[in-house]
């Protein structure tokens, strides 16, 4: 989880943005109880907030588009 925001972070900031500017994120996640159980902690750390202010909707999947990715998130955000 925290290389796909790192991930995120370099893709941002090639349009002149940041996680600061994301108003939505959608994580699919091959095991929602893990992803649960790391989210959190992981999201106030990129986030930099105890509550981050991005609305979330993680979606359980079977599979992601290579095998050894366990999750993948997509964000919206304001640039």
């Amino acid at each position: 989880m925290q290389h796909a925001y790192g991930n995120a972070e370099t893709l941002l900031r090639r349009f002149g943005a940041s996680l600061a500017d994301v108003v939505e994120e959608v994580p699919y996640v091959l095991d929602v109880d893990a992803a649960f159980q790391v989210a959190g902690p992981v999201r106030k750390a990129v986030y930099g907030r105890e509550d981050p202010q991005v609305a979330t909707t993680p979606v359980g999947t079977p599979r992601l588009a290579f095998p050894e990715q366990l999750i993948e998130i997509k964000l919206i955000a304001r640039v």
